[in-house]
């Protein structure tokens, strides 16, 4: 199994191929099984098509051998980017409960699970350093999108199709939900513990402004440009949401990077369209 550094960058610099990056963590979310949600995925995409993937994890025996692993068994670092706080467990669970809706959400009910959210900002960053652009892929997504029995898998050309729509694009690139006003309710939460008046008073006091789609982590196209921004601002903009009392995931933030930066977006339905075609 190679795992180093200078492996990976020596095959990143071959422009026809696409580098993926994504990550998987057992023990911070019990609900869900690691090898069936996330691991089987990744160990399927790796055996059938013809794609570098590297794996942020702690349990690098999950994968196949034609899988790059980098064992991380301690997320501090990485979610200090974002939130360096000594206090953070308590703050967030207090935080997040401003509403009873936000009392089902399984970061709440799971204490560590956010930091897997928020440790993802700074795994960008630092598979950046390693790879330069990539894919980066939510272990999940399939499952998450189509659901656990769905027949639909990733396809060779789905990928090739997706690396088309970036040497078009030539510049970030996220997968994007539908923010919908809905005037009576706008003040409850609908984005991950956050209203749609929330979002807007962070983004505001971030100096952005809103438009109708929020990003959802299931796949970018993750550029310098984009981690520069990352490492620069996603502490600000966390910093912004525990100022009005609120708490979400890494997701918010790159809502507000996004608005911010006039980073290019796709919906995610078509995205996971693309990928399984």
């Amino acid at each position: 199994m190679h795992s180093t550094a200078s492996f990976l960058k020596e095959k990143a610099m071959n422009p026809k191929e696409m580098q993926v990056v994504s990550a998987v963590f057992s023990g911070y979310r019990p609900d869900r099984d690691v090898s069936r949600y996330y691991a089987d995925l990744l160990n399927r995409l790796a055996e059938t098509l013809n794609i570098n993937l590297l794996v942020f994890t702690n349990e690098p025996s999950l994968f196949s051998e034609r899988a790059q692993t980098i064992t991380i068994n301690d997320l501090k670092r990485y979610r200090q980017l974002v939130w360096n706080d000594k206090d953070w467990v308590s703050t967030y669970h207090t935080n997040l409960g401003w509403h009873p809706k936000n009392r089902h959400l399984a970061q709440y009910r799971f204490d560590r699970l956010v930091e897997v959210y928020l440790s993802k900002l700074g795994l960008k960053v630092e598979a950046h350093r390693m790879v330069g652009d990539f894919l980066w892929l939510d272990a999940g997504l399939l499952n998450s999108v189509l659901g656990l029995n769905s027949d639909r898998f990733y396809s060779l050309q789905g990928f090739e199709r997706l690396r088309d729509l970036w040497r078009g694009d030539h510049g970030e690139l996220t997968a994007l939900i539908d923010r919908k006003s809905r005037l009576l309710k706008n003040h409850r939460p609908s984005f991950h513990g956050l209203s749609f008046n929330d979002m807007s008073k962070v983004a505001r006091a971030c100096g952005a402004t809103p438009d109708e789609h929020y990003v959802v982590g299931g796949t970018a196209r993750v550029t310098q440009v984009m981690v520069a921004q990352i490492e620069k601002e996603a502490s600000s903009v966390w910093e912004e949401v525990l100022k009005i009392g609120r708490a979400g995931t890494e997701e918010n933030i790159l809502s507000v990077l996004r608005w911010k930066h006039n980073w290019n977006g796709e919906s995610l339905e078509m995205l996971v369209d693309v990928v399984t075609s």
